[in-house]
């Protein structure tokens, strides 16, 4: 019979098999693996209880259904175990075999569950029954494969997963051996079942191993509740040892007899109060010591975020945010080592070159290979250990040799920016499923900082560039203004030079043109007088386009000048449109002009108001093809006067109509209907009407005519009684 020693560590056993494989469960319940695990756990607790209980009841009966029940339990333990194994190698299996594996398993359970495997005579008798051999040779078999399965992944699986099969698979050979030895092969040969008793303590090598896989190689992730639990065990263990030595002292020193005295009650009260004081305390304390055994590499995450977004705001270079991140991993998460492979542009690994600092600072490097190799392996995430070791020269092999334990794209939807290249911790833990998280999240949140620290140094780097463009120039732009201007001068010059020569001859030939048209050299008949009449109409065009040009000379040096007098609006409209009726019928034109009644005189300079004047009408009659329309209308209205020149002409395309009043401009159908304008006449109106306190009246549409004219407020030009001219003045016009 066990000892209760004995009986109390096999109940501690199950306690922790069940209380691993709840853990492991409650962690993921919708993972396989997980539920195989819980599975395996319990049908090893069920078979060591089986044991217990048929190893030490008095009843036959109880201890025959007990050892059958732990037969069956052994089935299905190594049956679990296959399963657990064969998914944990190969991750996916087929449904049509899972059902049939169920299917056996669930049958071979019923069978050696019966006295056909194993049969009480008495207590300390027994017999094998005819399915015992069945028996042995399919745990054996189970047993195959359940190490091919783990040789498998020890062959093909990553880093970490070999590291967790080395130690499950040592637990697990040591108790299916052991199991086999006391409970099978031993009394089968020995005809005794006393090593049977011994059964239930075996499980034990295999909950070892894999808590010790847990702590050490993260095996289901589960390591922060096992430590937690570690530490409220000992608590416990040790607040209850405490206080139960306490109450037998108190009681052996105030409690002398049955009755609860005054004293006994204050101890009591006095024990509650120690109770309630001292809990804390130790439970904070076995929490530290449990944290340097599980958690040497600790840290708070949330402290690490928001260290990270004190970086991400106060940072505004790269080369800072990259060195500040650098220190925030190694001293909070006690990375060993961090460095960054820069790799962005338009799908080529653009590297930005290395970057020389001390251990705490930003390390950067260029290893095209590497960059490589990482945009040839699309996760986002890449752990070490997790890369097969199956090809030489590969991914894998090359970050181990740089000593890089994990890698971390730092990319943004549209753009892959880099890599952050991790060293292991410090701690020689490895990276835990929240790790992985944080560092994630991390790198997310460094992809936008870092893109946007690039964008800032392009646009800077940029500016800078444009600013020195811009000063080149500038200053050639400055040379070719002067250039310019000299010429412009130049030109001026010359028109001003020509306009004057050519003035006193024009002005001869009007004269001697008029005086043959009245007929002061002699009788002419009218078809001379009808050409001498162009003729004089021509030279008069000539003496305004020369004046038109004096003027503009004259707006250059600021020599332009005004010289208002007492004017007959109406008839000086009068007077041109006579000079040009003449033109106009000999283009198949009707010009007609509506001449008010009574108009107010007004202080203008005559001369350039009737060189506008006759500029619009001319302009008229030359767009409009013949048969077309020119009406003129001067309106005296309360406060201002009007005159609009209106026709059916070509019209101004409205792409080009701001550009009409500058100098030397002509729209394009202009140019084709009369090519010999200059671009001088529209200009000079408006500076003319302007001048004068004006404003000019445009309006036109392409194909369908235009109307020109000018308004002048009454009360600026109106004459004062008793004067009839004011002194001219200068009016500088830009």
């Amino acid at each position: 019979m066990i000892s209760i020693g004995g009986i109390a560590f096999v109940l501690a056993v199950l306690l922790v098999d069940m209380s691993i494989g709840l853990v492991v469960f409650l962690r993921d319940t919708k993972r396989l693996q997980n539920r195989l695990f819980m599975t395996l756990a319990t049908c090893m607790a069920a078979w060591s209880t089986a044991n217990i209980i048929s190893d030490n009841t008095t009843s036959l009966g109880l201890s025959q259904v007990t050892a059958n029940i732990a037969f069956s339990m052994s089935f299905l333990a190594m049956a679990a175990s296959y399963a657990f194994f064969h998914h944990y190698a190969y991750e996916s299996v087929r449904v049509r075999n899972v059902v049939l594996f169920v299917a056996a398993t669930t049958t071979g359970a019923v069978v050696f569950g019966t006295p056909l495997v194993y049969q009480l005579k008495t207590l300390d008798e027994y017999q094998n029954g005819p399915l015992y051999i069945v028996y042995l040779a399919a745990m054996v078999a189970l047993f195959i494969g359940v190490l091919i399965n783990l040789i498998h992944v020890l062959r093909t699986g990553t880093e970490t997963a070999r590291n967790q099969v080395r130690f499950m698979l040592g637990g697990f050979f040591l108790t299916v051996v052991c199991a086999l030895l006391s409970n099978a092969l031993i009394p089968l040969f020995v005809q005794n079942a006393w090593t049977t008793k011994l059964g239930p303590l075996f499980p034990g090598f295999f909950i070892l191993s894999v808590a010790y896989a847990i702590i050490k190689h993260h095996l289901f992730d589960i390591r922060w509740a096992l430590a937690r639990s570690v530490a409220y065990v000992l608590t416990g263990a040790t607040a209850a040892a405490g206080y139960l030595l306490l109450i037998l002292l108190v009681s052996k020193a105030f409690i002398h007899d049955v009755q609860i005295s005054a004293s006994h009650q204050v101890a009591n009260l006095a024990i509650a109060l120690f109770v309630g004081l001292t809990f804390q305390p130790l439970k904070s304390f076995f929490d530290k010591i449990t944290n340097r055994v599980f958690f040497r590499d600790a840290y708070d995450p949330q402290h690490v975020l928001h260290e990270l977004g004190a970086i991400l705001v106060r940072a505004g270079s790269r080369k800072e945010i990259c060195t500040e991140v650098t220190n925030l991993l190694e001293n909070d998460m006690k990375i060993s080592h961090v460095r960054f492979l820069w790799t962005y542009g338009n799908g080529s690994h653009n590297l930005l070159p290395a970057t020389q600092t001390t251990s705490k600072g930003a390390n950067e490097t260029h290893d095209e290979n590497l960059a490589e190799d990482l945009r040839r392996h699309h996760s986002h995430t890449i752990i070490v250990d997790d890369l097969p070791l199956t090809s030489r020269n590969g991914l894998g092999e090359h970050l181990r040799q740089e000593d890089v334990s994990i890698v971390l794209q730092i990319s943004t939807q549209r753009q892959r920016i880099g890599y952050l290249l991790l060293g292991g911790k410090r701690g020689g833990n490895v990276f835990t499923d929240p790790d992985v998280k944080l560092l994630e999240t991390l790198a997310a949140e460094l992809a936008l900082a870092i893109q946007n620290a690039l964008r800032y140094e392009e646009i800077a780097n940029f500016n800078l560039a444009l600013q020195s463009r811009v000063e080149s120039a500038t200053k050639e732009l400055r040379q070719s203004n002067e250039k310019l201007k000299a010429l412009d001068e130049t030109k001026d010059d010359f028109i001003s030079m020509a306009s004057h020569q050519l003035r006193t001859p024009l002005t001869s030939v009007k004269g001697y043109l008029s005086l043959v048209i009245e007929g002061d050299a002699g009788q002419i008949s009218e078809q001379q007088r009808k050409l001498l009449n162009q003729a004089f109409i021509s030279s008069q065009r000539m003496v305004y386009l020369i004046s038109d040009l004096l003027n503009v000379s004259r707006l250059r040096t600021g020599k332009f000048i005004i010289e208002p007098a007492p004017v007959n609006l109406s008839e000086v409209i009068e007077d041109e449109i006579a000079q040009l009726v003449e033109t106009a019928e000999s283009r198949e034109i009707t010009l007609k002009y509506d001449k008010p009644k009574e108009f107010p005189t007004l202080m203008l300079d005559e001369t350039k108001t009737r060189q506008v004047i006759m500029n619009f009408i001319d302009n008229a009659i030359y767009y409009t093809p013949a048969g077309g329309r020119i009406d003129v209308h001067l309106v005296n209205k309360p406060t201002t006067v009007e005159l609009k020149v209106v026709d059916n002409g070509i019209g101004v395309p409205k792409a080009e109509q701001h550009h009409l009043f500058t100098k030397f401009y002509r729209a394009k159908n202009a140019r084709k209907a009369r090519p010999d304008g200059t671009g001088l006449g529209l200009f000079m109106a408006k500076k003319v009407i302007t001048a004068q306190g004006g404003a000019i009246i445009f309006d036109s549409q392409e194909g369908k005519g235009s109307t020109f004219g000018f308004t002048f407020g009454k009360s600026k030009l109106a004459v004062k009684p008793g004067s009839t001219a004011v002194p001219p003045h200068t009016v500088t016009v830009k």
